[in-house]
This record gives structure tokens, sequence and C-alpha cells, in this order.
């Protein structure tokens, strides 16, 4: 029978590329297959153009960081496994105070750079299996997996309020931001993803409401 195959290569120097190998028996006058042709082809570029359509389908355009349908996904998988290793989930959802300002006084692209170097600074301070995304405009969202006390959960927004705060070199001066930031926690609060999403936005409004950062 015919077969198809994609390979994933590396050159010497590491670059990667990737093949497609079609093989095909040939027969002869008595259907007996006495041997294969393969045919070899390079598809590095297409195969880039697909991954980047499927990055593109997760993840948030400008930062970088999962989009909302991803983040979803990591919560309800959160959820799970916090439920069998009897651990805790925090949600954090975090705006920017202030941030119309810069957009104002400075113009949509710069505020651009600020948006990315926030993700930047969020995904640089959580942990290897915590997920960071933005959901849009200057509000993003952490999950913070495996969570065993809730002082672990303090130190963390902590780490965040931290890195959101460190100065923002624009345009020959240096600015310096705040955040507001809502919890839930899994199972304390509940268990279902949209509601925790949605206790952590009530949450970070209610942080607002008292004076913000």
């Amino acid at each position: 029978e015919e077969g198809r195959v994609v390979l994933r290569n590396y050159r010497k120097n590491g670059d990667l590329f990737w093949n497609e190998l079609y093989l095909a028996p040939v027969r002869d006058e008595q259907g007996r297959i006495t041997h294969y042709v393969g045919v070899l082809s390079d598809i590095t570029d297409s195969k880039k153009y697909q991954l980047e359509l499927e990055r593109r389908a997760t993840h948030d355009l400008l930062t970088g960081l999962a989009n909302r349908g991803l983040l979803m996904d990591r919560i309800q998988l959160a959820v799970m496994q916090a439920k069998r290793r009897t651990q805790k989930v925090a949600l954090l959802f975090i705006d920017l105070d202030g941030f119309k300002i810069i957009n104002d006084g400075f113009g949509h692209a710069t505020g651009d750079q600020v948006l990315k170097l926030t993700g930047n600074r969020l995904a640089a301070n959580i942990r290897q299996g915590d997920t960071a995304a933005r959901l849009g405009g200057d509000e993003f969202v952490v999950v913070l997996n495996d969570q065993e006390r809730i002082e672990d959960v303090s130190d963390a927004v902590q780490r965040i309020m931290d890195a959101v705060l460190r100065p923002i070199p624009i345009q020959h001066q240096e600015i310096t931001l705040t955040c507001s930031i809502g919890i839930s926690i899994c199972p304390d609060d509940s268990e279902d993803a949209d509601e925790l999403l949605k206790f952590a936005d009530i949450a970070m409004y209610k942080a607002k409401e008292e004076g913000k950062s």
C-alpha cells in the first residue's frame, strides 16, 4: 500500500525543518512488489504556516499569552488536577490601573508596548506549569496550579504586583504602573471555570473601588 508520513528533522546547526515522505510500491507483471519508490519533499514553509495558524487560534496576537479560549481549557484542566491531588487553584484577575492615561497621553502604539512588556513580566514571574493569559485591553489572568496554602498565593500575588510596578521606559522617560488584582480560589469559591473567572473579575473591581493597587 502507499504511505505518507511527515518527518521532523534538525540540521547540524540545530535548525528545525520538516519533510513529507511519500512511498509507493512498484509491482511486476505478476502483481508482486519488487521495490518501492519514495519522494521526499521539504514542507518546512507550509508546516510553519500551519503551526502559526494554530498558535493564532489559541494565543493573544499582541502579547503571545494564552487567549480566552486556551485560558478556559487551562482552568478546567487545573481544576481537575486539583481535585485529584486535593490541592487548590488560584485565579488572579489583573487590571492595570490608569492604563487609559497612557493610551491617551502617549498613543496606542506606546500602549501596546506597555501591554507587551506587562505580558512578558507576568510570564516571567509564574512557574512553568502555571498560565498567563490576556483577555483583551489591559485585562490579564494568571492561573496558579497546585497551591497547598493560601500563603503561597499571597506570595505569588506580591511577586506579580512588584513586577508590574517596575519602571517602564517610555519616550525618554520612565513611568510606573500599579495593578488591581481579584482572586478566586478553587475549590473554596467554586469548581466551575466560568464561575471562578467571574468571581475573580468581581473581586478585581472591588479592589479598584477600595483604592486600586
